[in-house]
């Protein structure tokens, strides 16, 4: 599964609306209406817990019988967890907020992360600087950049305060990122 195969949803009152409405829906993959139904859960780890968690829903295009599906699936995800990742995205929105207000990326890390190493601290800041175009770039169809103060010359941190100010009454921006754009937050 790609992350461009995926919906984001908040909630499963999200899900459930959803799905009440599968029948008239065109599938994102064929474009066929009246194919699509409810294929299972799924499940993975997350915010590093021993047993899986759910992180969403399946739905299949049918080809069964007389459907004109094309037989494929794809994912409806809650925006709360991050493509092939276990931390979720309140977490490391935490951590993002942690480094613009002047800590380092280790001490941000350590504030937040409890049952991860700060290698993966590190791994998730490489992340979120590879990712700065993608993310900047739909940012600016939404929202126009912020004037930045002195203070933050970074572009990583310019960044994170245009996410800051764009999903502003929102609790994780990183979550509303997902849900907005339907596009995974840390793509690659």
């Amino acid at each position: 599964m790609r992350p461009k195969d995926s919906i984001y949803v908040n909630s499963s009152a999200e899900y459930d609306k959803h799905k009440q409405a599968l029948k008239h829906v065109l599938c994102p993959k064929c474009g066929v209406m009246g194919c699509l139904i409810r294929h299972g859960y799924l499940r993975g780890y997350g915010d590093g817990c021993a047993e899986k968690i759910q992180r969403g829903w399946r739905v299949y295009c049918s080809n069964r019988g007389l459907k004109k599906g094309c037989g494929k699936t794809y994912s409806i995800l809650l925006a709360i967890h991050l493509y092939r990742r276990l931390v979720n995205a309140g977490r490391l929105w935490e951590f993002l907020k942690g480094v613009l207000d002047g800590s380092s990326i280790k001490k941000a890390w350590e504030k937040v992360a409890s049952p991860f190493g700060l290698e993966t601290g590190y791994k998730l800041w490489a992340s979120f600087i590879r990712n700065q175009s993608h993310v900047r770039a739909h940012l600016h169809r939404l929202d126009k950049p912020v004037h930045f103060p002195a203070r933050v010359s970074e572009p990583a941190l310019q960044l994170i305060l245009h996410l800051q100010s764009a999903f502003r009454p929102s609790a994780c921006p990183a979550a509303s990122f997902q849900t907005v754009f339907q596009r995974a937050f840390l793509a690659r």
